[in-house]
C-alpha cells in the first residue's frame, strides 16, 4: 500500500482502487502528485508507479471499459483518470464533470471574533500523465 493511501481522507477511495486494479491483468501503474499544505507548510507528493499485487487466478484478461458523463467527478473521475491515463481501458461517453488537476480535501474553521465560518483546500492533485482538462472519453 502507498503512503498516498494510509491518508485517512482518502483510504477508502483509494483502497477500491487498488482493489479492483488487482483483478486486471496490469503489472504497474501510476498514480497522480499531489501538493499537501498544512498552514504554511507545504508537502510535494511526487507522481509514483506502484506495482501490482494481481490476483493471479482471478484476473480478468477482457477489455475494460468505463462510462463517464458529466456527472462523473471527484472519485468517480479519479478512477476514470486512473483508467484513461495508465491506458488500462477505454472511457466511452461524455467528458467528466471536473478536472484531474484540482483541489480538495477541505478544512473547517470559524473566524473567532466575527464567527464567519470558512473552509479551504488543503490539496492539490495533479494529472497522471500531465496533461490538463477534462477526461475526455475514447469514444
Amino acid at each position: 500500500m502507498n503512503w498516498f493511501c494510509e491518508n485517512p481522507d482518502c483510504e477508502l477511495t483509494c483502497e477500491q482502487a487498488n482493489e479492483f486494479l488487482k483483478y486486471i491483468d496490469v503489472d504497474s501503474y501510476k498514480e497522480w502528485a499531489w501538493d499537501w499544505r498544512l498552514g504554511f507548510f507545504k508537502a510535494a507528493i511526487p507522481q509514483r508507479e506502484i506495482e501490482n499485487s494481481k490476483y493471479e487466478d482471478l484476473l480478468f484478461r477482457g477489455n475494460l471499459y468505463v462510462l463517464t458523463s458529466v456527472y462523473t467527478f471527484s472519485s468517480a473521475m479519479n478512477f476514470a483518470e486512473y483508467v484513461k491515463d495508465n491506458g488500462i481501458g477505454t472511457i466511452i461517453g461524455e467528458a467528466s464533470g471536473n478536472a484531474p488537476d484540482s483541489y480538495g480535501d477541505i478544512s473547517v474553521f470559524k473566524l473567532p471574533n466575527s464567527g464567519v465560518i470558512m473552509q479551504i483546500s488543503t490539496k492539490k492533485w495533479y494529472r497522471t500523465d500531465n496533461k490538463s482538462g477534462l477526461i475526455e472519453p475514447d469514444i
